[in-house]
């Protein structure tokens, strides 16, 4: 790189790191993901969970999004009785591939796409969750009969996106028992 590039570099990342910095989302950009294609991720930066790890190869292969996903230590992501994750839905191409949307019909889209896929799910509406930055959070359980899996979403937004933090797990023992886990690591997400 010339002298002139290197100094118009440092000159752009002067300005940008003076730009206040919200929540970290990591923005990953892989090629070859769909046919010649360069696929965009968005996840939050979650802080550390003691006991679990993240996943980069089952980060990338969560859906259109990608997802930030802990895995309790030990365990496989198939292997795990639950797994937490969250995940950052750009607005824009939401909105590009939807209709324009507010958090509350992005929240009821979501709810559909359960009702579509499984018939007898039950959603209960639960306590919010706040972050630690104050950031409210509304939470709801999507239950299935005894035995299938059941999750726990809580729904936010920063900047230009959507937020999604999920607890997944096979059981309704396993569920139960890693909800307060699940519920302290969003009390101590900062946007």
């Amino acid at each position: 790189m010339s002298k002139i590039g290197a100094l118009a570099l440092l000159g752009i990342l002067a300005i940008v790191s003076s730009f206040p910095i919200r929540a970290e989302i990591v923005k990953v950009a892989t090629p070859g993901c769909q046919k010649n294609e360069i696929c965009f991720y968005w996840w939050p930066k979650l802080p550390d969970l003691s006991g679990w790890h993240s996943d980069q190869d089952e980060n990338l292969s969560m859906g259109e999004n990608g997802a930030n996903v802990l895995i309790p230590d030990g365990k496989t992501f198939k292997g795990a009785p639950a797994i937490i994750y969250a995940n950052a839905v750009y607005k824009e191409r939401y909105d590009w591939k939807h209709k324009p949307s507010t958090l509350a019909s992005f929240i009821e889209d979501d709810k559909a796409t359960f009702r579509k896929r499984h018939k007898d799910i039950e959603i209960d509406e639960l306590a919010p969750i706040t972050t630690a930055d104050g950031q409210t959070l509304k939470t709801f359980a999507y239950l299935l009969p005894s035995g299938k899996t059941s999750e726990c979403v809580a729904y936010g937004e920063e900047d230009g996106y959507y937020l999604l933090f999920v607890l997944s797990a096979d059981s309704e023992d396993a569920y139960r028992s890693t909800l307060p886990v699940f519920q302290a690591l969003i009390t101590r997400y900062k946007s």
